[in-house]
């Protein structure tokens, strides 16, 4: 709050802050030491001693960091969730991006306030960077809770009070702002996003707003905050601010801004509140902690200090009844965190001592003393204090009040004014109730009427305040009903303090008030502001007159001709103030009275009155003279004198520039009347005929406008239309005299001039004027020329939506002109001007029956009432009730539905509401239908303010453009709203404008190839809310084919009749015959109840398919379902005809009944467009409520029949009435309330709801119903759903679950949301369809396949029914679940079961016979014939190969058993088990056959052995050495008694199981090829895990097998003897030792060394040299037993050998890729301290079998370089390494290589460089350069030659002789 200010770094500001925050460091040291020696550690020790340095926490709270938006968001969630009776949270708005307002609320009973609980607030961070305040608040809400019942006063406290903590009121500032940025001033951080300073935004009260200005241009922070203190009894709060340290109190605005302190009627009050706060505050009573502070006490007047135009806390005074004080906290606005916990001990005490305050003063109740009904809106003062304050919607007050004595008024409209002594007790809160009594002539004027229609108050003490519409005044929502006088009077009227008797007489003076403007009275509008305006202290005060209590006192004399024209006059205000009120328009002398003061002599005073037919202030001086008064109550004697000023003008020529002509004006005059209008206002009016009539005169219509014949975009328009019955003739003329008053009015009258600029206005006097020639004047109630000249009734030859007779079968010539004048306009408002009695008429006009006097109502109906009230209201006479002194006749507030009144087909209102945008209403005007002329002034000055009232309801509602992406308007689009079966299109420019009451609306605009565009509005009252719409491109087309197979029908936006319902179906089933079934007639309850069977029944087998009932018609009203489901099935059938295969597989494995309809005849009666149910009895005489436990419905009886037949595992019924899920129970007296199966029901709702794009965000139906229910619920909260389908059958049928999916706000919407519903809903319903597999399906048989009688299944201990043929099914949630199958005569079998979100898990069970069963010994050929018989049975996963031949060149069959062989894919891992070696190990050559016949015959049904080979790929060898057991054993060899041995020698004599030696070192004899074969075999396969079965002893083995003693230490160990353990363990083999020798083992388990020690084993070498982790496991001593007790071998190894299977997956597996996720085979895994290694296959998946712990493993590759990971091994855990190429050349990474391969290469190139420089150097000096000459030679010799010269120069080395000259000896 501290008003920023530039402050450089380097002043000493800065320096003094240092050791100014040194002191707080020492402070907060010693309070931590006082607080250390103050705490006792309770017994649990949960208190803690904190330390001075680094302290984070404190109470318990961590206070170590900031909290942002989602933490708070969070912090509020855990509040809730952990204390849900004594927390919650809601937003009151949101911020400019989008950031909720948050509120913590805390009481102890936070569903509902108790009476007379005050409401308490805190309100912080309204400056983004100042953040102190936000923090405490957060540690607060935290505090409060975690003492509560710990604390005896914070309990009282809570006990007490209604608690509200805003966080944050500028989320968006905190977002941006800095921690430790102490004053970022530039930041920007301070203001919201809009750059707007919050504490700068409210209302001023020295300023008169109108109510567009109290909203207009205000930040969205700024009206959600305005609206929650309005709209809640707030009592106290406290605004916390930052960047200094004070308690600033009110009022921070002053009324001329010089400075000073602006004190507050309650100043007092104030400083006591702020001194509370600094007294208890650690620091904050210095008043001195921050750099230029100097506050006494520690406490200021806000405007004292500095003046804030706008501030929340006046807000709060003026306009609520709240008491606002705010606190600066810190010096820094954004200090570390670090400091937190220091703030919060310096403010605790503080924080928790001014809440306190709460309870201090005076609170009650205001009731009415005969009724005891509470009263709202009344008003609460004390004469001692000029403040009011409104009882809240529940008739509660609070007043904060001193300690004293006081005098207690509470006045109220219609009320004798009552008060009350009263004493405030310091500490203490007086409750003190209030019966007031209706003033004698109010409820003597009552008598004999009927009672006044109560408006619906919203109770300001429910928990959820989100609602903005919460008020405390009770007003009603509808602007109209706030516009009669007394009746609603929400408008502002002076009183004053005064006893019973003057009360009484002001109560007169109300009564005489007529108002005419169009205020408002919203709970939250500024009528509800202005009953809380305060001008300074003068002895006035603005109240609202509440609807509960008024009512309007009709005077018994005649009314005079002039009307009465409401006026406000003001007295003992400054002109400047009274001149702010002009906006009020209030235009009445009211009886003023003085509070009476003892030295008062006189006072004069300047009133105004606003006269509205004048349009112009009139000056009032009044002189009042006041005699002396003691100081007693008594009333003193007043005189009062009054000299008004004001021209001369008779009222009914007020506006008028010429006089009017009050007279008729016939065809000729009329016509030049309007033309003469037309001349002299050209550019205001155009002229024009729409047609002619039947006599040929032209139906001329006057435009005024600003642009005359011009369609302005956006600008709405209006038509008035006289005189259609040709003897009614007032509306004809006056509306002439109309004509003439706007365009002499334009420029001169405000309202006129925005009228025309914001207006086109078409008016035709006349529609009828060949009948008007024929009437005659003084013709009070005949018809003569009420016809036209064809005789017809113009108002009954309008096209009719019931009736077409003789009268409106053919349009009359007037007619068509005005059908086709209302086609060509884009009229949005129009009236209809009549004679003959006095009321305001609104469609319809008939009803389906022609019958007079039933209400009639069209969609739009209670908009209707709103226009033709602003007719009424604003008319002297129309609003009484009683038009023509006729007692038979009365309409309630001067308006009536036409069909009501009387009935009547082919009227020009409803034809034009049915076949336009315009709403029409006709209005009777005078008793007299053609009254003589001299009465015309009486009726001008009558219908004048009506006239224009109405033309101003023209902008109302919403308005706005409709355009594409490319802003290009797109005309013809439709508007809906939600709720309302009307709908309108936009015009030609895409603007339109849709009239609404106010409130809350969703719009949702469709046109053809556009997506629609849905928009939530709030209207307000006296304007209309622009909203603008751009539609995207219609997708429908794209999603179709991509999602719905282009099917057209799903697209149409029609409804079907039962008729084409049934003959959709039929279609569905001659399209798709393979898998539909068209149920008509085909069964009892069919006859009734028509249905569509969907899927495909399996041919053999018992059908164990999910069953799924879908209704989409249980209610006739709710007709959206029988759609949907239609929808649905077309769906199923073009998926299935397309081959796709989810829904193949759906149709396959599911029984789909589809029943659109139940209630058949409800739908032929339910009505389009209605959203709800006027009452709850309707929805009650419904299909969907007749289940009861005696049904007599025979549509009822159908569908329970239908249930009981194919008793479903789940249905779904699909019903309108909101958007959310439902399910049992919907009793509200069920109890329990919630069902066992509430798990299971969640997955039905979940599947449907979160799969739905809006089912679970907040209320998507808040613009029909705030309350609407969300989400998922028991139909029980909702408490209408009695006798439901739903608890019947959870009731009734068993093991069926049924739940609802309300997939529409409105019951019966408009066609054309239907293809939008589909593409909502059809992922939902494809979900649910889904998740009705969730769970456990199978089927129980004994070891032949049959059927076991009495065998019982129970999943986690509840039993589940098995049908006749053994099937069973259960919804499950997702987890493991326990299933028991028992049988008497078989094992008991218990299954794992993990159910997966909307899969189902496979669970049969074939169960064993605890008999043993009959085992053979098998020859080589018997087991090669059993062998292939295997492969030829179960070819699809079993394939039969040879890993090589014996000596005897015997096969060596392997038999693989592969659920996934034709996927050819490598993603599990292989196990192999091998039968034997030898002779000595032929039983176990019959457990691998038996165990392979085992799994073969049992897979697809039991589940066991499915888990087992869908884990992993078997590979059974029954021997390794066939020549050994080629024959069956002699009798002999299978004694019981048979000799104890261990060989395995083949043909050759070699023990087979000493020559697997690979190093050919250590070979003592050749290899055999039985070695070979095997040695290659496992290495090709690489088997995780290998078990071969071993006679001649007793336990598991592990390797080694030559290691007679000694310790396995790898930590592979650990592996084999868990492996050997289990094995053991299931077996019941020995634990300790062998029975056949003296082997010791540990848990059953030992080295095979110790048993049989020999080197060269297959034990080792699989170990040695494969990839397997392989066991012995020693069967028994004999190795060829009995043939009769191999059964019991087999018995006893069987759970063994299949638990063995399972093990594969025990350990690590996963996948090696690369950085680019391509699977990487052939990578080589290793585990440290392991000699064993595992490598990758294809896809890059490995295995390896791992005890539970910590291990190392690392992974390598050729070309990448090695990973390691330290893994935790759980069991089966997925482990992903992703390898980096190796780019290193030479040892060197690539890119350094690179480097210094071209540095080699540049220097490289250098050198070279150099040494050929050098070289070319060299020759040049050997060419070019100076040498000595071999001779001399003188080149410069004249008579050298010139090619001597060229050779030298030119560089010839050849050496120039010269010639010597010849010369000749002289002659003598």
């Amino acid at each position: 709050m501290c008003l920023p200010a530039p402050i450089p770094a380097s002043t000493p500001y800065t320096q003094n802050k240092c050791r100014i925050m040194e002191r707080r460091k020492l402070v907060f040291s010693i309070l931590i030491l006082i607080l250390q020696c103050l705490q006792e550690k309770s017994a649990s020790g949960a208190t803690q001693m904190l330390p001075i340095d680094g302290v984070t926490q404190a109470d318990g709270i961590d206070m170590s960091h900031y909290h942002h938006y989602d933490d708070v968001i969070k912090l509020a969630e855990e509040l809730k969730t952990n204390h849900p009776n004594l927390a919650d949270y809601y937003s009151i708005g949101k911020s400019v991006k989008g950031r909720d307002l948050i509120v913590i609320k805390i009481s102890d009973n936070i569903q509902e306030r108790k009476e007379c609980e005050p409401m308490f607030k805190y309100v912080a961070n309204m400056h983004g960077d100042e953040t102190v305040g936000r923090e405490l608040v957060i540690f607060l809400a935290q505090y409060l809770v975690n003492n509560y019942m710990k604390d005896d006063r914070i309990t009282r406290l809570i006990n007490s009070t209604e608690i509200h903590l805003m966080p944050s009121m500028n989320p968006d500032g905190f977002e941006a702002a800095q921690e430790g940025a102490c004053d970022d001033w530039r930041g920007g951080a301070r203001s919201n996003a809009n750059a707007v300073d919050l504490n700068r935004d409210f209302p001023s009260q020295w300023e008169s707003l109108s109510e567009e200005e109290i909203y207009k241009g205000r930040q969205p922070e700024t009206l959600a905050m305005m609206s929650w203190i309005v709209n809640n009894p707030f009592v106290l709060s406290g605004n916390l601010h930052g960047g200094s340290v004070v308690a600033s109190y009110p009022f921070d605005d002053s009324r001329y801004h010089k400075g000073g302190p602006s004190l507050a009627p309650d100043n007092d009050l104030f400083k006591y509140l702020a001194n509370v706060y600094a007294s208890k505050h650690a620091t904050m009573f210095n008043g001195n902690l921050c750099e230029g502070d100097n506050f006494r006490s520690g406490i200021t007047n806000g405007a004292a200090w500095y003046d804030v135009k706008g501030g929340m806390q006046d807000f709060n005074y003026v306009f609520g009844s709240c008491s606002e004080v705010t606190f600066e906290l810190s010096c820094c606005k954004y200090p570390k965190a670090s400091g937190l916990v220091e703030e919060w001990i310096n403010n605790r005490e503080s924080m928790v001592a001014f809440m306190e305050q709460t309870h201090m003063g005076v609170k009650g109740l205001v009731t009415d003393a005969d009724t005891d009904a509470s009263l709202p809106g009344m008003f609460v003062s004390v004469e001692e204090i000029n403040y009011n304050i409104t009882t809240s919607n529940r008739g509660e007050y609070w007043r904060l009040l001193m300690p004293g004595e006081y005098t207690l008024v509470a006045q109220g409209f219609g009320y004798n004014t009552e008060r009350r002594k009263i004493t405030v007790v310091n500490g203490t809160v007086t409750r003190l109730d209030i019966k007031m009594k209706r003033h004698a002539k109010v409820n003597s004027e009552r008598e004999g009427k009927p009672s006044l229609r109560r408006l619906p108050i919203i109770d300001g003490s429910k928990s959820s305040l989100q609602s903005s519409n919460r008020g405390t005044s009770g007003f009603s929502s509808s602007i109209t009903e706030s516009l009669k006088p007394s009746v609603s009077a929400s408008f502002p009227v002076l009183a004053t303090s005064e006893d019973d008797t003057h009360s009484e007489a002001n109560t007169s003076s109300i009564n005489d008030l007529i108002y005419t403007s169009p205020i408002g009275s919203k709970s939250s509008s500024f009528v509800n502001l202005l009953s809380h305006a305060n001008f300074g202290n003068k002895s006035v005060f603005l109240t609202n007159i509440s609807t509960e209590s008024a009512v309007f006192m009709e005077k018994e004399q005649e009314l005079p001709i002039t009307s009465k024209v409401p006026a406000l006059h003001i007295t003992n205000l400054p002109e400047s103030e009274v001149n702010n009120l002009k906006s009020l328009q209030m235009i009445k002398d009211v009886t003023t009275e003085e509070y009476n003061t003892s030295d008062m002599k006189s006072t004069e005073a300047v009133s105004l009155t606003f006269n509205f037919s004048s349009l112009s202030p009139i000056l009032t001086t009044t002189t009042t003279t006041t005699a002396p008064t003691s100081t007693t109550a008594t009333p003193s004697a007043t005189t009062t004198t009054t000299t008004t000023t004001q021209k001369s003008t008779r009222p009914e020529e007020e506006g008028f520039l010429t006089p009017p002509e009050f007279k008729y004006h016939h065809y000729p005059e009329l016509e030049t009347y309007m033309k003469k209008l037309n001349e002299k206002y050209p550019k205001l009016s155009r002229m024009y005929s729409i047609g002619k009539s039947v006599e040929g005169r032209e139906l001329y219509v006057l435009e005024i406008s600003d642009n005359p014949g011009i369609h302005e975009p956006g600008e709405p328009e209006f038509k008035y239309i006289g005189n259609m019955h040709g003897n009614e003739v007032v509306g004809r003329e006056t509306l002439l005299l109309l004509m003439q008053y706007l365009l002499d009015g334009y420029g001169r009258n405000n309202r006129i001039s925005r009228l025309i600029n914001d207006t086109r206005i078409h008016i035709l006097p006349t529609m009828n004027p060949d009948g008007f020639e024929v009437a005659q004047q003084g013709d009070f109630g005949g018809v003569i020329g009420r016809a036209n000249s064809n005789k017809m009734d113009l108002n009954r030859n309008f096209p009719d939506q019931y009736f077409t007779n003789h009268e409106n079968e053919k349009q009359e010539p007037e007619t068509l002109a005005v059908m086709k004048w209302c086609k060509e306009y884009p009229f949005v408002l129009s009236a209809n001007l009549h004679g003959g009695s006095l009321v305001a008429n609104y469609p319809f006009d008939d009803n389906s029956l022609g019958r007079s006097g039933l209400h009639s109502p069209c969609p739009d109906d209670d908009v209707f009432k709103k226009l033709a009230k602003a007719y009424s209201y604003a008319h002297p006479r129309m609003f009484l009730g009683k038009p023509c002194n006729s007692p038979e006749v009365v309409f309630d507030d001067g308006i009536t539905n036409g069909a009501v009144w009387y009935s009547v087909s082919g009227g020009m209102q409803d034809w034009n509401y049915l076949n336009t945008n315009c709403f029409e209403i006709t209005v009777e005007m005078s008793c007299n239908k053609y009254p003589r002329s001299s009465e015309l002034p009486h009726y001008w000055n009558e219908n004048k303010q009506s006239l224009l009232s109405y033309v101003e309801q023209v902008h109302t509602g919403v308005k706005g453009f409709v355009v594409d992406e490319n802003n290009n308007p797109i005309s013809n689009a439709t508007i809906n709203i939600q709720g309302i079966n009307h709908e309108i299109i936009s015009a030609s420019d895409g603007d339109y404008w849709r009239l609404l009451v106010p409130g809350t609306h969703v719009l949702t605009v469709y046109a053809d190839g556009y997506k629609p565009s849905t928009q939530t509005v709030e209207v307000p009252h006296l304007w209309a809310t622009v909203v603008n719409f751009t539609l995207k491109a219609d997708d429908t087309g794209s999603w179709s084919q991509d999602e719905d197979f282009s099917i057209t029908e799903n697209l149409l936006g029609d409804y079907l009749n039962n008729s084409q319902l049934n003959e959709a179906m039929a279609d569905i089933e001659n399209q798709h015959k393979d898998i539909a079934e068209f149920l008509l007639n085909d069964n009892e309850w069919s006859m009734k109840v028509h249905a569509l069977q969907m899927g495909i029944k399996p041919v053999d087998g018992p059908d164990n398919r999910a069953r799924i009932v879908i209704f989409g018609g249980l209610y006739g009203s709710q007709p959206v379902g029988r759609e949907l489901v239609i929808r649905l099935a077309r769906h199923l059938g073009e998926g299935w005809n397309r081959k796709d295969e989810q829904i193949q597989k759906l149709l396959k494995e599911t029984q789909i009944i589809l029943v659109p309809a139940v209630d058949i005849e409800g739908f032929v009666t339910s009505e389009p467009g209605m959203c709800g149910y006027s009452q709850t009895s309707e929805m009650e005489r419904e299909v969907g409520a007749l289940f009861a436990a005696e049904i007599s419905d025979p549509y009822a009886e159908a569908t329970v029949k239908l249930m009981e037949q194919i008793h479903p595992h789940v249905a779904l019924s699909l019903e309108s009435g909101g958007v959310f899920m439902r399910y049992p129970w919907d009793n509200p007296s069920a109890v329990p309330p919630t069902t066992p199966d509430e798990a299971r029901f969640q997955i039905l709702t979940e599947a449907y709801a979160r799969t739905h794009p809006s089912m679970m965000n907040n209320n998507p139906c808040t613009a029909l119903n705030k309350g609407a229910p969300t989400g998922i619920i028991h139909g029980q909260v909702i408490g209408v759903y009695k006798n439901s389908l739903l608890d019947y059958v959870y009731k009734n049928i068993k093991d069926s679950l049924m739940v609802a999916a309300h997939v529409s706000c409105c019951n019966y919407p408009p066609g054309r949301e239907l293809k939008n519903m589909w593409r909502e809903n059809k992922d939902a319903l494809m979900s649910f369809l889904h998740a009705a597999h969730q769970g456990v399906a199978g089927r129980i048989l004994d070891d032949h396949g049959h059927v076991i009688p009495g065998a019982k299944v129970t999943v986690d201990d509840t039993e589940i029914e098995l049908s006749p043929e053994a099937t069973f099914r259960k919804l499950l949630p997702t987890g493991t679940h326990s299933l028991q199958v028992t049988a008497a005569g078989k094992e008991n079998k218990t299954l794992g079961i993990l159910i997966e979100a909307h899969k189902e898990t496979p669970a049969s069970v074939t169960m064993d016979s605890l008999e043993d069963s009959s085992i053979n010994y098998h020859s080589y050929f018997a087991t090669e014939d059993l062998m292939h018989k295997f492969d030829s049975n179960y070819s699809s996963f079993v394939k039969l190969y040879s890993i090589g031949r014996s000596v005897k060149s015997r096969q060596i069959l392997a038999l693989e058993i592969d659920t996934q062989r034709i996927e050819n894919k490598v993603t599990r891992p292989s196990v192999a088990v091998i039968g034997g070696l030898s002779d000595s190990d032929r039983a176990g050559k019959e457990l691998a056959l038996e165990l392979a016949g085992y799994l073969l015959s049992r897979y697809g049904h039991d589940a066991a052995v499915d888990k087992i080979l869908q884990n992993a790929v078997i590979h059974i060898v029954p021997t390794i050495n066939p020549d050994s057991s080629a024959e069956v054993p002699k009798s002999n060899e299978k004694v019981p008694g048979c000799k104890t041995e261990i060989n395995s020698k083949n043909k050759n004599g070699v023990e087979i199981d000493e020559n697997f030696i690979i190093n050919e070192k250590e070979k003592s004899t050749s290899v055999q090829p039985e070695v070979t074969a095997v040695q290659k075999w496992m290495m090709e396969h690489k088997f995780t895990l290998a078990l071969i079965l071993r006679g001649g002893a007793e336990g598991v083995a592990m390797p080694f097998s030559y290691m007679r003693h000694g310790t396995f230490l790898t930590p592979d160990s650990e592996v084999f003897q868990q492996l050997g353990s289990i094995y053991s363990s299931l077996a019941h083999m020995p634990v300790n030792a062998s029975t056949c020798s003296n082997a010791e083992f540990f848990n059953g388990t030992t080295h095979d060394g110790v048993i049989h020690p020999h080197p060269g084993s297959l034990l080792d070498c699989f170990y040695d040299h494969s990839e397997t982790i392989p066991i012995n496991v020693y069967y028994g001593c004999c190795g060829t037993p009995d043939e009769k007790t191999l059964g019991h071998l087999w018995k006893q190894h069987r759970p063994a050998l299949l638990n063995f299977l399972t093990q594969s997956n025990i350990g690590a597996m996963g996948y090696i890729t690369d950085q680019s996720n391509v699977p990487l085979s052939g990578a080589k895994i290793t585990v440290k301290g392991s000699p064993l290694i595992v490598t990758s296959v294809g896809h890059g998946a490995w295995w390896r079998p791992l005890s539970p712990g910590m291990h190392t493993i690392t992974v390598q590759r050729n070309g990448y370089y090695d990973d390691t990971k330290l893994i935790n091994v759980m069991g089966g855990d997925t482990i992903l390494f992703k390898l980096k190429r190796d780019d290193r050349v030479m040892g060197l990474p690539r890119m350094a290589f690179i480097i210094l391969a071209g540095s080699l290469t540049l220097l490289c190139m250098i050198c070279c460089l150099c040494v050929a420089t050098v070289r070319s150097h060299t020759q040049r000096r050997k060419k070019y350069g100076f040498q000595q000459l071999a001779q001399s030679v003188d080149i410069f010799n004249d008579s050298s030659t010139s090619e001597d010269e060229s050779n030298l120069v030119n560089g010839s080395s050849r050496t120039k002789v010269r010639k010597e000259p010849e010369t000749s000896e002289p002659t003598n």
